[in-house]
């Protein structure tokens, strides 16, 4: 098996692959608790699942240059070459970079559930797909804020959520929208059903609180680059992030 995720530092996609395995492991309440600090990382069952991520998260797994390369780049080097089979993504996400002759031998499909999981079907984790937001500096400065408060309704508005999905080939939740069918990418429609007939779950990361999420990823991307090497490091690891520490 080979796979890349994005390892830069600040980003989420590194923690993705965790997120799944301890949900599947543990279900997503557990994790939840896990993230928050509530409990242990410590424990066996939990070291247990911390191995079976570190199974695939070790290095050789994934190809040598995955820790320089974001979405885009693993798209065009890997997934339009036929070099990958296959791309985990966001249910309202169909990257432009994936030229036609290769959509259209992309099917969208559930991804089979782990034998051993505690989850009983197929789920999707409730997730923020766009974010918009100013600095206090900038939204307290008379001159700015007029211009601040406009950019962010143009951003947030129903045309903008139509540009985003006929135009980036970007879901983002709205109601009330009307989208042209001819514009969207049957990828986008058959994933979206998916997502939406599955169960819901909390994404356990916006759980975390803010002040240690950073700590979080740097430790997650330790595993990949052989930094940590044993479930039990990376427990002791992550309880030394998490553990009792919500701001």
């Amino acid at each position: 098996m080979v796979w890349a995720t994005d390892t830069a530092e600040g980003l989420d996609d590194a923690s993705r692959l965790f997120n799944a395995v301890i949900e599947a492991s543990l279900g997503n309440e557990r994790g939840i608790r896990l993230m928050t600090g509530r409990e242990s990382w410590q424990q066996a069952d939990v070291i247990r699942a911390l191995g079976y991520f570190m199974q695939v998260a070790k290095p050789g797994y994934a190809p040598e240059d995955s820790s320089v390369l974001d979405a885009i780049s693993v798209i065009t080097k890997y997934l339009n070459t036929g070099r990958a089979g296959m791309i985990i993504q966001n249910a309202g996400q169909v990257w432009n970079n994936i030229p036609g002759n290769v959509m259209d031998q992309l099917e969208a499909f559930n991804f089979p559930l782990t034998p051993g999981s505690v989850l009983t079907g197929p789920f999707n984790e409730l997730d923020l797909t766009n974010l918009v937001y100013a600095s206090a500096k900038g939204f307290n400065d008379p001159a700015k804020k007029a211009a601040i408060i406009d950019l962010i309704h143009k951003l947030t508005s129903r045309e903008s959520a139509v540009r985003y999905a006929e135009e980036d080939r970007a879901i983002v939740p709205h109601l009330g929208i009307t989208i042209n069918p001819q514009k969207v990418h049957r990828l986008q429609t058959e994933a979206t059903n998916l997502a939406y007939a599955a169960n819901s779950y909390k994404w356990m990361l916006s759980q975390t609180a803010s002040n240690v999420v950073d700590e979080f990823r740097l430790t997650i991307n330790a595993v990949y680059f052989g930094e940590i090497t044993s479930p039990e490091q990376l427990a002791k690891r992550l309880d030394e992030n998490l553990y009792g520490k919500q701001d």
